[in-house]
């Protein structure tokens, strides 16, 4: 495991104690999903592990998906609140810059998880096809 980015551990501490509130859980993840869609060109390169993400905390939180250890969560939720909270270590509302330390986090926390997102990606595959197969989808949010 790499040094975590500068300003990361504040991030850390607040995801620890959202661990079991799935409501603010939900909302984060509504509110990462609206922020990569006004966004995601700035951010081009971790779109797609950004989106991973928030459909892993998601699925975790459904309860759908539990096959990730809980201090790995703790980074995945950590990473997508650094993303969505403008205030972190560079604005967000700093002009060409603003988002190159999210970009950083991201890009950092997809290296460290790398495993769990391409376990959850897998797992997310096979769920795909069983939906294909029987009509339903297992991931929706209900």
């Amino acid at each position: 495991a790499s040094r975590p980015p500068l300003g990361f551990e504040r991030f850390r501490r607040r995801a620890q104690g959202l661990l079991e509130d799935r409501g603010k859980l939900r909302e984060l993840g509504e509110r990462a999903m609206a922020r990569i869609d006004l966004r995601g060109a700035r951010i081009g390169d971790v779109v797609e592990d950004l989106q991973t993400l928030v459909r892993l905390m998601n699925a975790w939180v459904r309860a759908d998906y539990r096959e990730v250890p809980r201090s790995s969560i703790v980074v995945v939720i950590a990473g997508i609140l650094y993303f969505v909270v403008p205030t972190d270590l560079i604005p967000d509302f700093i002009v060409a810059v603003g988002y190159l330390d999210d970009v950083a986090v991201i890009s950092w926390v997809a290296r460290e998880l790398h495993k769990e997102l391409e376990a959850f990606r897998a797992w997310e595959s096979r769920e795909d096809a069983m939906e294909t197969f029987i009509g339903r989808s297992p991931l929706r949010d209900d």
